[in-house]
């Protein structure tokens, strides 16, 4: 004879089983985040209306961009994207990611960035947030096709690199092999390493006198491979500050001299002038995604201008696709509408620049107000990196004049990588 607690536990145990199903379900859903059927949302805030949409592609050797300006064609791309469903995820999900690598980046009404990167269905948002979701992100970069493409760019380019170089050491910017000795009598050894400074004895037994800058760059072997790092992981960029004094490194890693950069003057040395009551300097500018000044076609004049696939400079370094300048008074201009903070870009002759000249390069800005002049430039000048600040100019003009008095030579100037940032 069968008890009442028998015939109980038979009539409702498969009712219990599934509540917990789904009471499991439910605090699985909790616990990794949420996948409402809508879509992650990922590029939530993302603003067609005010920002062009890029879409990276990393092969692993190779940091390749695509840009979208068509409003339209954005917010079909980006509701595509949102429309992905993703679950919240932990951040030691960024390992199971490989090549190849695909990066997003657009902006919200108000001009801040969102950037994400995307591998083996883990994204990665610029807030720090992982999330799990798998699609096909080739299709996407297919439908890309045809758009105005960059693949000058390096690592540190891509999206939220400094955050995948914890887990990926492809993300970090490799070091120049060191081919030569240091002169003989000249040592620098490491005394202490501490968990924020390094502690080194430099001695010079060389019977030559030698002078020591500040400036020094940390680097790191990971499997057998040289970086070079930063506090954060990656190459440094943007304001700085060093034993009490400010600097701005432009986003090549040169240091910025001879200039105003977010309306603050910079002097020779590097070291930031400050005026009385001038408060100290943020990283308010954005040097991880670079304008290039060849590629804002709209709004672009030119005189004496055209852009090479490949030329020399004077000391025989070859740059691909630069500016090139020939003659007094030819130039680049740019309708920039008030919409950039920072122009930046490399200087140096062609190797068909005459040894009878000296000429310059002029930043105009608006009603041909001087922003920047560089330094004289003769036949065998090595690189001059600039950056000049053009917060809300209208219009920018790079211009060049000859210094000496030569009627019959022109000066061709080369200029690489003349970029705008918001």
């Amino acid at each position: 004879m069968k008890t009442y607690k028998q015939l109980w536990m038979k009539k409702y145990t498969p009712v219990l089983i599934i509540v917990l199903l789904v009471l499991t379900a439910i605090l699985y859903g909790i616990r990794n985040g949420r996948s409402n059927g809508k879509g992650g949302n990922i590029l939530a805030g993302a603003s067609p209306d005010t920002s062009a949409f890029q879409m990276y592609y990393f092969d692993g050797e190779t940091v390749a961009v695509r840009t979208l300006y068509d409003r339209g064609k954005e917010k079909e791309l980006i509701k595509k994207i949102n429309a992905i469903p993703l679950l919240e995820a932990e951040e030691s999900a960024l390992s199971q990611m490989d090549i190849p690598f695909y990066g997003f980046w657009s902006s919200n009404k108000d001009g801040h960035d969102i950037s994400v990167a995307a591998s083996g269905g883990v994204w990665l948002k610029n807030d720090g947030t992982v999330y799990d979701g798998n699609t096909e992100l080739s299709l996407l970069w297919e439908q890309m096709e045809g758009n105005d493409e960059d693949d000058t760019l390096n690592v540190l380019d891509f999206p939220n690199a400094g955050r995948l170089s914890a887990y990926h050491s492809i993300f970090l910017l490799k070091a120049d092999e060191q081919t030569e000795e240091g002169p003989e009598g000249l040592t620098m050894t490491v005394e202490d390493i501490g968990t924020s400074e390094i502690t080194v004895r430099i001695t010079n037994k060389s019977g030559e006198d030698f002078s020591y800058g500040e400036y020094f760059s940390l680097q790191k072997q990971i499997d057998g491979q040289w970086y070079y790092m930063d506090q954060a992981g990656v190459m440094q960029r943007g304001w700085f500050k060093d034993n009490d004094k400010w600097y701005f490194l432009l986003p090549n890693g040169a240091m910025a001299t001879n200039t105003v950069i977010d309306g603050r003057q910079i002097g020779a040395d590097g070291i930031w002038i400050a005026a009385e009551g001038e408060v100290e300097p943020a990283n308010i500018t954005d040097l991880s995604t670079p304008y290039l000044v060849q590629n804002l076609l709209d709004g672009l004049s030119t005189k004496g201008y055209n852009i090479i696939t490949s030329g020399k400079t004077s000391t025989g370094e070859r740059w691909n696709n630069a500016i090139r300048l020939k003659g007094k008074g030819s130039y680049v201009k740019y309708a920039a509408n008030g919409q950039y903070r920072l122009l930046s870009g490399v200087i140096a002759p062609s190797s068909q620049f005459s040894s009878g000249i000296m000429a310059k390069v002029t930043v105009y800005g608006d009603n041909d107000t001087v922003l920047y002049t560089s330094q004289d430039i003769h036949y065998n000048e090595k690189l001059i990196h600039f950056g000049v600040d053009v917060t809300g100019q209208n219009a920018i003009r790079v211009e060049v004049s000859l210094v000496t008095d030569n009627e019959w030579d022109d000066p061709i100037i080369l200029i690489d990588g003349l970029s705008l940032y918001k």
